[in-house]
């Protein structure tokens, strides 16, 4: 199956295109970050939808989630443009080894320590380590502005799907849950957003060489905004299945605007996998 309407216990949800039948689509439209007075009588549906899709399958698109589809391309865009600068120049704002913040160049991650370096680069975007030496300002003046909106605004965007969750789980001091995310941007806090660029592959490629290996990411949520060219794939909960394959960009069907949630609290959900295959460009 490739797209409809899937029964889950008592949920029924649309299936995202391209993952045979596997990661549900919520619409977001209740409490997206657009929406000004919130009806309290929707809240609780969505985010039984919610803990219902991240406690059998792990991950969920969300639809209408209120943050600009124009933000997110104008942030791709950007990364797109700073990546493509010589490697000279990027060398200028590397991420030191005690800082979350800056360049981080290609096979300088891994996730295994028994394979090479990851075939990545990145930007790692992390306001309390970003001192103005780190900031391509000189080259990209709009770089700073674009990629810190984006970062605010997926700030706001998770502390709403972070409430859900607890409405979801009926957590009556919803104050102390919230008051553990406050701190998101600020001071010791570890949240980071990165831009990620994962080049064409050539034909030196070391032995057990990959892009991105098998991980599980740490903290609450992770949100994921993706091109047009699929790669990343997700294990889906049975563990002993095959990874299932992001989709591509479809016509009418704008998937990158839409925020993937990877959650993995192992009281509500299944440990899993994903891991970026090597696609040969």
């Amino acid at each position: 199956m490739d797209q409809g309407t899937h029964e889950h216990g008592p949920i029924h949800w649309e299936a995202a295109p391209g993952t045979d039948g596997h990661i549900p689509i919520l619409d977001f439209s209740s409490y997206s970050l657009l929406k000004g007075a919130v009806d309290e009588d929707e809240l609780q549906p969505l985010a039984t939808q919610l803990i219902q899709a991240f406690s059998t399958v792990g991950f969920v698109y969300l639809r209408n989630h209120g943050i600009p589809s124009a933000l997110i391309s104008r942030t791709f865009e950007t990364a797109d443009k700073f990546f493509s600068l010589p490697k000279e120049v990027k060398t200028k704002y590397s991420r030191p080894v005690d800082k979350g913040h800056g360049w981080v160049c290609l096979e300088r991650e891994r996730l295994n320590l028994e394979r090479p370096g990851d075939l990545k680069e990145a930007f790692n975007v992390r306001p309390p380590h970003a001192t103005d030496k780190l900031w391509p300002s000189q080259e990209m003046p709009e770089f700073q502005q674009v990629t810190l909106q984006m970062f605010d605004k997926s700030r706001q965007l998770s502390l709403r799907i972070i409430e859900l969750m607890g409405r979801g789980l009926n957590i009556q001091d919803m104050p102390s849950l919230l008051s553990m995310h406050s701190m998101m941007g600020t001071g010791p806090n570890g949240s980071v957003m990165r831009t990620l660029r994962y080049p064409p592959v050539s034909a030196h490629v070391k032995a057990g060489q990959i892009r991105c290996g098998e991980h599980t990411d740490y903290g609450s949520i992770t949100l994921v905004f993706q091109d047009n060219v699929s790669g990343l794939e997700v294990q889906n909960c049975e563990g002993n299945c095959p990874c299932l394959s992001y989709p591509q960009h479809r016509g009418g069907q704008y998937w990158r605007p839409h925020a993937t949630l990877d959650w993995r609290q192992a009281e509500v959900d299944e440990p899993s996998s994903c891991h970026t295959r090597d696609r040969g460009g």
